[in-house]
This record gives structure tokens, C-alpha cells and sequence, in this order.
């Protein structure tokens, strides 16, 4: 920041996705690699199957992983997309991993439902983000598609799931969201399968 510099970091180029930074500044994580902030030490913190497009390539979804305020976990939501009938279906899950690949656990099993051969859209759970005393926010994606966008929060252990009322700020507030995704519209609205609102309480 103070020079302006910009420092390509060449192992990346492969693996490109949206990055989030570890709480101390010395880590970058993205996709599902995690890797020191020079560059060095990249190391996968997620098996590439749970990251599939449609012609079985890797891909991720738009949100990037996200570093619990403690940084001993990482959330980020899984991505496949499949093609059935030529429509596309893209489900999604939120998981949590340690930074060096282990303890992995499954937190929704929204992608468990069966969809229909007709079904199009994105589905399931996705957008994690971490409240200040470690709880999760997430968005599930509105069914029909023409829906509202839902807003949960949930334990870091996947507990205690309940949906919240976007429309309530000092819940919201009183949640200790930093950077909340906010479901303030729907898909179609947006043409965009993803909240791009993010709840930001005064400090």
C-alpha cells in the first residue's frame, strides 16, 4: 500500500479464484489453497472434487474462503455444477477446514435434495462469513428463483442453524456481523446468482 507496488504471484496463476487474507496479514487463501503472502508454500486445504463445472473441471463459486477471526478455521462453500436436460444446476454446501487441510467437516446438506430434471438455477447454501465471536452467516439461495435470498446463521460446528430477518438492523448489529452478505434482493433482480450487499455495522 505504501508503494503501490503490485507483486504477481506466478504458483497462483493455475488456481485463480477470489482471495481473502489470514486475520495476521501473512496468508492468502483461495479456491482451495492456502499459501504465504510472498507467494511461497502453497498448499491445498480442500480436495478439487469438491469443486467440479460442468465438463468435470475445476471451478469455484463467487464467494472467497473466509478465515475465522481466530484463524484456526476456514469456511467456503463447495461448487458443482452439472448440466441435466441442458439446464444448469449449481449446488452448493458450506464446510469448514483447518488451514493445513484437516478436519474438514460438512455444515449444510442442502444439496442432499433431490432436484428435478427440470430444475435451473443455483441452490443450497453458499457466502460464508464469520460474526466476530466465531458464529457463521451464510446465504441460501431463494426457491423459486424469484424468491428472496434467505439469511442464517449457524455454530461452527454446523449447530444451531436459524434464519434471520434481513430487515432487522439491530439484530444484525447485535449478531457482530463484520462483513455479513446481505439478502436484500433476488436472483433475477440481480442476473447474478449471488447477494452483492454486504451488512458493514458501524464501529
Amino acid at each position: 500500500m505504501a508503494t503501490g507496488a503490485v507483486e504477481e504471484l506466478t504458483s497462483t496463476l493455475d488456481v485463480a479464484a477470489r482471495p481473502s487474507w489470514s486475520p495476521d496479514g501473512s496468508r492468502l487463501v483461495f479456491a482451495n489453497v492456502v499459501i504465504d503472502a510472498d507467494g511461497s508454500n502453497l498448499q491445498q486445504f480442500a480436495p478439487a472434487d469438491l469443486f467440479r463445472g460442468t465438463e468435470g473441471e475445476f471451478a469455484v463459486s463467487l464467494a472467497a474462503p473466509q478465515w475465522v477471526p481466530d484463524g484456526s478455521l476456514i469456511a467456503f462453500a463447495s461448487f458443482h455444477d452439472r448440466l441435466i436436460n441442458g439446464n444448469s444446476q449449481r449446488l452448493n454446501d458450506i464446510y469448514v477446514v483447518r488451514p493445513d487441510g484437516t478436519s474438514l467437516r460438512r455444515l449444510t446438506t442442502d444439496t442432499l435434495e433431490s432436484l428435478g430434471p427440470d430444475e435451473i438455477g443455483d441452490f443450497g447454501a453458499g457466502f460464508p462469513a464469520w460474526t466476530r465471536d466465531g458464529h457463521l452467516t451464510f446465504s441460501r439461495y431463494p426457491t423459486p428463483q424469484d424468491a428472496a435470498f434467505e439469511l442464517w446463521v449457524m455454530d461452527r460446528d454446523g449447530s444451531n442453524a436459524q434464519q434471520l430477518d434481513p430487515s432487522d438492523a439491530a439484530a444484525l448489529t447485535a449478531l457482530g456481523c463484520g462483513s455479513c452478505a446481505y439478502p436484500g434482493t433476488n436472483a433475477i433482480d440481480l442476473g447474478l446468482p449471488s447477494p452483492i450487499a454486504f451488512w458493514v455495522p458501524a464501529r
